[in-house]
């Protein structure tokens, strides 16, 4: 199990470096005491892929390690915080985007990423 740990944490301080300088970000409300989760994730980052102009008919999130079934990548240090891959149909790479949370307080911040 550790070293699925492990792969989540690889991945986020790799993916930076494949980003584009460009991102699109948007604030969401959500309720108090919450802990974001993975189904909290889903909504809010299909939302904001949807909002930036996608159809949200043809993205769908993927797990973000091969083989499994997690599709919320949650920081291991802040509960709060992590990313969801989305992928667009039609599109032969792993994924088309990464979507990053950040829980504060009431407010969600989503930042969505478009690799290189």
């Amino acid at each position: 199990m550790r070293w699925h740990y492990f792969i989540s944490l690889l991945i986020a301080l790799l993916i930076p470096l494949y980003i584009t300088s460009s991102s699109n970000i948007y604030e969401y409300q959500v309720g108090q005491g919450e802990e974001l989760s993975e189904e909290m994730a889903l909504d809010l980052t299909k939302k904001a892929l949807i909002d930036s102009g996608l159809d949200g008919s043809f993205i769908y999130a993927v797990p973000f390690h091969p083989g499994g079934s997690d599709l919320f990548a949650r920081n291991t240090i802040d509960s709060n915080r992590g990313y969801v891959l989305w992928q667009k149909e039609g599109n032969d790479t792993k994924y088309a985007y990464i979507v990053y949370l950040e829980r504060s307080e009431g407010q969600v911040t989503v930042t969505i990423n478009e690799p290189k």
